[in-house]
């Protein structure tokens, strides 16, 4: 099952096992990630692979596997090879997310959803900080942890959101000393001397699992960090008014979101904050969805809701006249309406004065590739890119308990603890974008840095004196 939705490349179309699996993962305990080679101005595109991460605790044959080695083959395969393989097994849907998926799978799988490891351990060949080769066999650890996804899977939420929030290995996690997966501690990878150039700014608990604040300092000057991490936190108003008072308190100089890796959330918080950055009134995407015997029958059928709200009770008028006319008509799509327009219209804006760029990679995903998408789009600043685009997951998923919830005489709960992850609804980019789609393809950034072996030792060291230049140059 998993292997039949995996064929369609969309992280948000799932088959979702029942228990043990729901709650069950499987990794090798260290982390690696690519780098670049520079020499001089010229940059070597050929990635290479760097472990920054090992747990503690955890015995490896070779003692010479640690921080700081480079891969060069993995199970005999060369590890650029292996990297991109794993990718394609994967759901990623361009390269720069099968790069980043790629490497992520290789060491870390959520059973729920994605397949067993294909041998009980890795066989990894790499050059050592000495420069002399070296061959370690690292087997597999498998691990239950209780409510991996933090909430009821069956909700509106993404499912994808929840297993991209577990599976990342979480930076915030790892420089406060905690396990991700239970009885797994990893070496800190900060050094003085960035520590030094950063300065962390205090941000509500409340909304500390999806944003964190920073001041860093660098060769152009001191500029804000904005992490994104998800845009699914518990209280929205809450969140949104936490970060319009923690813009206050950035440095004006200029300022970095930090998309990279954001899983996602709520559609109308990640398009409506777009506005806190610019003047100009933002453009949201539209929804569109293709015309079947079964979205006809849902776009006819009222929604299984207590007390609609205005905006839900809209929706669902739009919804039917638009399939009546698709019909009709007999095109293959209806939609083509957004609608959070008017929602995100009601954001006052800019709360922060100076140029603002948004960084992002192929992990990028979901409400994480629409909020780039309407921030590039609405000419709010520049978006720098670590991979080649976004993730490119630009549709909206559904799950199977909640359809059966809102449409109870077109669908049922699946026996058995199973549920299946559908995407519904395509999303189409607006303003200087229009028209274009954001599904596998995502959202390419203005500029594509290729990060050194220098950032992945020293937490982005030399990207964020690239960013402080770029910043330095540009005016609001």
């Amino acid at each position: 099952m998993m292997a039949i939705f995996k064929s369609v490349d969309d992280g948000h179309s799932l088959y979702v096992a029942p228990s043990p699996l729901r709650n069950s993962v499987a990794f090798l305990p260290f982390r690696f990630r690519e780098f670049y080679a520079r020499r001089g101005a010229f940059i070597d595109r050929r990635p290479r692979y760097i472990v920054t991460d090992i747990g503690l605790g955890f015995e490896f044959g070779n003692p010479a596997f640690e921080r700081g080695v480079v891969i060069l083959r993995w199970d005999g395969v060369r590890i650029q090879d292996k990297v991109m393989r794993s990718g394609e097994l994967g759901w990623a849907a361009n390269e720069g997310a099968k790069r980043t998926l790629g490497i992520q799978r290789l060491t870390a799988r959520y059973l729920a959803v994605q397949q067993f490891p294909e041998k009980q351990y890795a066989e990894i060949e790499f050059l050592s900080k000495s420069g002399q080769k070296g061959i370690v066999r690292i087997d597999w650890v498998y691990a239950v942890r209780r409510n991996l996804f933090g909430r009821d899977v069956g909700n509106l939420g993404s499912l994808s959101t929840a297993m991209h929030e577990q599976l990342k290995w979480n930076d915030r996690e790892l420089e406060n000393g905690r396990s991700f997966y239970r009885g797994l501690s990893l070496t800190s990878k900060s050094t003085s001397r960035q520590r030094r150039n950063r300065k962390v700014l205090p941000v509500p608990f409340v909304i500390s699992r999806s944003i964190s604040a920073e001041s860093v300092s660098t060769s152009s000057g001191t500029f804000g960090l904005l992490s994104l991490y998800n845009f699914s936190p518990a209280r929205q108003s809450v969140f949104v008014r936490s970060l319009i008072a923690i813009l206050k308190i950035l440095p004006r100089a200029g300022l970095v979101i930090d998309a990279r890796g954001n899983t996602g959330g709520s559609p109308r918080l990640c398009q409506g904050i777009v506005q806190l950055f610019t003047k100009k009134r933002i453009r949201t995407v539209s929804v569109s969805a293709r015309l079947t015997p079964l979205t006809m029958k849902m776009a006819m059928t009222p929604v299984n809701v207590a007390n609609k709200s205005e905006i839900l009770t809209s929706l669902e008028t739009l919804a039917r006249k638009s399939a009546k006319e698709a019909s009709e008509r007999k095109k293959k799509f209806f939609g083509g309406f957004r609608p959070l327009q008017e929602e995100a219209n009601s954001y006052t804006g800019p709360s922060y004065p100076g140029p603002v760029i948004v960084l992002v990679d192929g992990n990028t995903y979901s409400c994480g590739d629409a909020f780039t998408a309407a921030f590039k789009d609405s000419v709010a600043g520049i978006v720098v890119g670590t991979d080649e685009s976004t993730g490119g997951g630009g549709g909206g998923p559904m799950m199977t308990n909640a359809l059966a919830a809102l449409y109870p005489s077109l669908f049922q709960r699946l026996p058995g603890g199973v549920q299946l992850s559908i995407t519904s609804y395509k999303l189409v980019r607006g303003g200087t974008g229009n028209g274009k789609m954001i599904e596998y393809v995502g959202v390419k950034p203005h500029v594509r840095y290729y990060q050194t072996r220098r950032d992945r030792e020293e937490e982005d060291i030399d990207l964020f004196d690239y960013l402080g230049k770029i910043l330095n140059r540009t005016k609001k």
